[in-house]
């Protein structure tokens, strides 16, 4: 009777199983057990339908990193709050520790490569001497043949796989000399072969066996002369089927006139060139030859930008707009499908995000998965998601969390080959925005669109020994993301206060600030006493993508024309006094940017806001953490 029993009762439990698994797991994560966060360590946040909530611990002035993610719509901004109410003592830690990415999956790797057909290019037929070639020239319509240009190009070059063409308008003195011949070295010697290797190659649309460059004044007066650019490809050009105007079918890449030789022209080649290798490879990539569909915007840009560092060595087209996301990084969504429907068009920070994500998923995954993107049937998110072998979901998380580290050992996941607290191209960095929260006091709102990041710093008031639940809700459909890591206690902190000196008072050197030249103080010091050097000092005029920066270096500072004197007290700082530009290029004032490395060689970054007419500030509304990196 008894073996009956069993019996009966074993379908019941299985039955019942998963019921009774999924009550557990619901059980447990509303019943998290509280625990202090080990410093250090990244942690994911629970969130449910758009909101999340944490102990943290503020006894001993523990102060906490918050990244806050949305994975939503990038068309679309989400009004996000932070609030923060006092507790006995721990309750619930919601946290799952984020391990290292596992080592990518390659399953499946060889077969994705090696799926399309090579072109075989026919050998290089009689070059045409003039050739026509269409441009869209008006802000008007795709569709409308009345939106084009025709163009006669006369060949002026020919290499062993490049044919240059120039717009007739022009007489070859019109170009910078040696430009031409620039084009064609660069090209055979350089581009073609390391992508063919890397990437891919062209597929040679019009049978000549060669790739056309045409350069063309056009490109200073496009859209109705409204918008000016160095070079682009056009998809349709690669899409034989199709009639002219429309398309000149033929692997053609558009180049302006006006260009020098230089590393800006082959960070432009390289960048161009990888567009016509996309285009080609998903246009004839396929099996036998099909088509695959249209990759999305952002990640076609991501692989052209990549390419830039790759094939041409230079910073001139990315170094800005790597500065232009860093300095609001809420505001530029990373997931964008057609940027010019979306208005994003040559979006500075948008591009910005592009590069530093494809940057940061090749330094994981290897520069060999490039190539598997660019073959991949599908696209965007899922693309990536495919051959990482990682969800787009995790992947984002992640990336948004290197973004805080830069090189640091800290990071599971960090950059290898890029660091973002140090100098770029002609550009000083100083990681991402990251916002100082009090959590002893009002709550906080900002806006988070689609697909970007939050960065704030938690900590409370210097009398306040506590515990505090923080809450953080969003619109609905914002798709909240929320990672947290507590600060060690021993990072080191730098403290700035800067402000304007009046018109007609003396540095201590003697120069005299006045209303067309003005002068900067500064203090600089750090929290643990140590003593320290000034690497550099940034200023950078504030609102959106700012021209240029002004920069001194630690030997710049020894000048005559700076004051630069020891601070006393328990704390080791130094007083800089720094001779600005003509007071009209910064009306809306200028971001502060300091790094020092201390006596054991660490180096410390920070950025500050300083106003037009600011004057000692011992505490900024909009002032960034310190962040630290060891070499």
């Amino acid at each position: 009777m008894r073996r009956r029993r069993r019996i009966l009762l074993l379908p019941i439990l299985l039955l019942a199983a998963p019921g009774l698994l999924w009550l557990g797991q619901h059980w447990f994560s509303q019943r998290r057990p509280a625990r202090q966060l080990v410093a250090g360590q990244w942690y994911t946040v629970e969130t449910s339908s758009d909101a999340a909530a944490i102990d943290l611990s503020f006894e001993h002035g523990e102060r906490y990193l918050l990244v806050v993610n949305s994975l939503g719509s990038s068309s679309t901004t989400y009004e996000v709050s932070l609030a923060a109410e006092g507790i006995a003592g721990l309750e619930s830690t919601p946290v799952v520790p984020v391990r290292p990415l596992p080592p990518p999956v390659l399953e499946g790797a060889d077969e994705l490569a090696d799926s399309r057909e090579q072109v075989q290019r026919v050998a290089a037929v009689h070059a045409q001497e003039q050739r026509e070639f269409f441009l869209h020239v008006t802000d008007g319509d795709l569709q409308d043949p009345n939106s084009y240009a025709r163009v006669v190009g006369r060949l002026v070059g020919e290499g062993d796989d490049i044919r240059v063409y120039l717009d007739r308008q022009l007489k070859r003195r019109d170009l910078t000399p040696g430009l031409v011949d620039e084009i064609i070295d660069v090209m055979d010697r350089q581009m073609i072969p390391a992508m063919a290797e890397r990437l891919g190659t062209y597929c040679d649309v019009d049978g000549d066996g060669k790739f056309a460059i045409l350069l063309s004044p056009w490109l200073n007066r496009l859209q109705g002369g409204r918008t000016s650019l160095g070079g682009f490809v056009r998809g349709s050009d690669f899409q034989g089927e199709l009639e002219s105007p429309f398309s000149n079918r033929c692997d053609v890449m558009y180049l302006n006139s006006s260009l020098t030789p230089g590393k800006h022209l082959n960070a432009l080649l390289a960048h161009e060139f990888t567009h016509a290798i996309c285009f080609s490879e998903r246009l004839h990539g396929g099996p036998g030859g099909a088509r695959l569909p249209d990759e999305e915007d952002w990640l076609n840009e991501a692989l052209a930008h990549l390419s830039e560092n790759m094939f041409a060595g230079g910073w001139s087209n990315l170094d800005h707009r790597v500065n232009e996301l860093l300095n609001a990084p809420h505001e530029y969504p990373l997931v964008v499908r057609d940027y010019y429907r979306a208005g994003l068009w040559r979006n500075h920070g948008c591009r910005g995000a592009t590069y530093l994500f494809l940057r940061w998923w090749a330094d994981q995954f290897g520069e060999q998965g490039l190539q598997r993107l660019i073959r991949c049937p599908d696209t965007g998110t899922r693309n990536l998601s495919q051959v990482a072998g990682v969800s787009f979901e995790e992947l984002f998380r992640r990336w948004s969390i290197a973004l805080t580290q830069g090189t640091t050992d800290e990071a599971p996941d960090a950059y290898e080959t890029l660091d973002l607290c140090g100098e770029l191209g002609r550009w000083t960095l100083a990681g991402p925005r990251v916002e100082p929260w009090d959590v002893t006091e009002s709550t906080r709102q900002f806006k988070l669109v689609g697909t970007s990041s939050f960065f704030t710093e938690l900590h409370a008031g210097a009398n306040y020994d506590g515990v505090r639940r923080i809450h953080i809700a969003a619109e609905p459909g914002a798709q909240l993301q929320v990672s947290v890591q507590k600060q060690p206690a021993t990072r080191p902190r730098l403290d700035v206060k800067a402000r304007w000196l009046t018109a007609g008072s003396k540095t201590p050197r003697g120069a005299v600030s006045s209303e067309k030249s003005r002068h900067v103080a500064l203090e600089l010091a750090l929290n643990t006493g140590a003593e320290f050097q000034v690497e550099s000092i940034t200023f950078e005029p504030r609102g959106p993508q700012p021209a240029r920066q002004l920069r001194y270096r630690g030997f710049d500072l020894q000048n005559s024309a700076l004051a630069w004197n020891r601070t006393g007290g328990d704390r080791s700082g130094r007083q800089v006094v720094v001779p600005m530009e003509p007071q009209n290029r910064l009306q809306k004032g200028c971001i502060i940017k300091v790094a020092v490395r201390d006596s054991h060689g660490q180096r410390i970054t920070l950025r500050r806001p300083l106003g037009a007419s600011d004057e000692w500030l011992s505490q900024f509304a909009f002032a960034d953490s310190t962040r630290s990196t060891t070499h």
